[in-house]
């Protein structure tokens, strides 16, 4: 496994990027079965369903920006990075609005989202990361259609107002 889920990424010595933590989240979320669409005020939960903090031991399911969190390991620099990549990624599918951590998160868990259309977001913020590791700008460009959310419902209407309370990752 690339990802060893005792520990993040920086655990294993190497250098960390934003690329690394959203391969590595990505990895984490690619079993359906470790991912949880809403776990409530916290960004993962325990195996008894519990709220926990994205990066802690005892988390098993993870939501997206739970999965980030983990994937970072405390590399807080990188980790805002990825997140930024995500928004990003549904800002080029969706309308502007789509700015801030609070918008990630309330397009997660809306209750039509799927593990699918999450991991064709993520891997858009992947092809973002790559585009940018490589020099290119084509996929970054506001207009551009990123190729893993060609097929993404997002019904995340741009006049929808965000009326979910900002989660504390740390807290939980």
């Amino acid at each position: 496994a690339w990802l060893d889920l005792r520990g993040g990424i920086a655990a294993m010595g190497a250098v960390v990027t934003a690329l690394d933590v959203l391969l590595g989240a990505r990895t984490l979320l690619a079993d359906p079965a470790r991912w949880v669409r809403d776990a409530g005020d916290c960004f993962a939960v325990d195996a008894d369903g519990c709220g926990r903090a994205g990066h802690v031991a005892e988390a098993v399911r993870w939501e997206l920006l739970g999965a980030v969190s983990r994937a970072a390991d405390g590399a807080a620099e990188v980790e805002r990075e990825a997140r930024e990549l995500l928004r990003r990624a549904l800002a080029l599918s969706s309308c502007d609005h789509l700015s801030t951590f609070v918008a990630i998160d309330a397009w997660h868990i809306a209750p039509e989202r799927t593990h699918a259309e999450v991991m064709a977001v993520l891997d858009a913020a992947i092809e973002l990361a790559l585009a940018e590791s490589t020099g290119e700008t084509a996929a970054s460009g506001h207009g551009q259609t990123v190729s893993a959310l060609a097929n993404v419902p997002l019904p995340l209407s741009c006049g929808e107002a965000h009326t979910h309370a900002t989660k504390e990752d740390e807290t939980c």
